[in-house]
């Protein structure tokens, strides 16, 4: 049978060979950013282009923007 003791480590060294960890929500955040900035250069800035590109609605991209900190001139 096998016996060993599962050590799980202390939460300090958790992650201390990976100092780029990022929570899963950053990534997804970091991820939405970089799409819509290279959308919206594909696009010259074109806003209801770049939504139609990514088969959103205008009104969501500009949440999206909102909500991503990128600055949006209506």
């Amino acid at each position: 049978m096998f016996s060993a003791k599962i050590q799980h480590p202390r939460p300090s060294q958790r992650w201390s060979s990976r100092p780029y960890v990022h929570s899963w929500h950053t990534v997804i955040r970091l991820s939405e950013r970089k799409l819509l900035q290279n959308v919206l250069n594909e696009t010259g800035g074109n806003k209801a282009d770049a939504a139609r590109r990514l088969g959103i609605q205008r009104r969501l991209l500009y949440e999206k923007m909102k909500a991503l900190g990128m600055e949006s001139s209506e």
